[in-house]
């Protein structure tokens, strides 16, 4: 096995496709893999039936995985077929990613990475832009959005959660029957919530007899805990002058004994040993 035929295998790159070279710069820590296609070959396109000759080509580079600590890229020889009716489109390889200048793979490694981790430190990771990073995973959000079967839906949850410092929300509508978020949107004031409720019974079918909606703020049901969480925070301002160590002391017991399904921090309900 020559080296073309290794990286060939290390991609898995198929007929047509094959490297045509391999070049390495040691100064910018760069390697450049030139993909090509045997010439003669012609291409399928999607929706169109048939096999079509290629009309001219474009050199797409394309950011792939690392090799070792070195960025990779591949310089890939992209044909551009004729169409019966005349037009010329553009065919990508199964490995070409769903953002012009990226593989697949990569894209796949930027999607883990951002599951566990901010924007910012994923583009410092990849040595890539925060707005780079960002448009990949709004495209695979996007299309996730976009194959959404929502027809089975019944039960929704809907409630609202900060996203960061300050007074910034985002209201997130779940399916209680599969336990998963169907919709995301900023802001939680009631036009938005009417927004949401109209596009997840539109998504549904229409059926407003069908879906049923259930509130997840516990606490704007319940006066006995907001009632409950007055009387600790009347509390709070009289142990004020007291010890950092009494305040710890008396905040620990507050929310063992408090009946407020949220105080606990976990949202749910802790056992009551005497009343608050």
């Amino acid at each position: 096995m020559n080296q073309t035929q290794l990286f060939e295998a290390a991609l898995g790159i198929t007929a047509p496709w094959y490297v045509q070279g391999v070049d390495f710069d040691a100064a910018r820590r760069e390697l450049t893999i030139a993909v090509d296609f045997v010439a003669g070959t012609r291409f399928s396109y999607p929706g169109v039936a048939g096999e079509h000759p290629v009309h001219d080509t474009q050199i797409k580079r394309l950011r792939h995985l690392n090799f070792f600590q070195h960025e990779c890229f591949l310089e890939v020889r992209v044909p551009r077929v004729r169409l019966p009716d005349g037009s010329v489109r553009l065919v990508q390889p199964d490995w070409m990613g769903k953002l012009d200048g990226f593989t697949l793979l990569f894209e796949a490694f930027v999607l883990a990475l951002c599951r566990e981790m901010t924007f910012a430190a994923v583009a410092r990771l990849v040595n890539l832009s925060w707005y780079r990073v960002k448009a990949i995973c709004d495209r695979y959000v996007d299309l996730a959005v976009a194959a959404t079967d929502l027809s089975g839906l019944t039960t929704v949850a809907i409630d609202e959660t900060s996203c960061r410092r300050g007074h910034d929300y985002v209201s997130l509508v779940a399916d209680m029957d599969a336990r998963r978020v169907v919709f995301v949107t900023p802001g939680k004031d009631v036009p938005r919530v009417t927004m949401v409720v109209a596009s997840i019974e539109l998504e549904s079918g229409g059926d407003k007899e069908r879906t049923s909606w259930r509130v997840t703020d516990r606490h704007s049901r319940t006066e006995r805990w907001r009632g409950c969480w007055r009387r600790k925070a009347h509390q709070w301002t009289r142990l004020r002058e007291r010890s950092v160590w009494a305040r710890r002391r008396w905040s620990a017991g507050a929310v063992m004994h408090c009946p407020c399904p949220l105080a606990s921090g976990h949202g749910q309900r802790p056992p009551v040993s005497r009343r608050c």
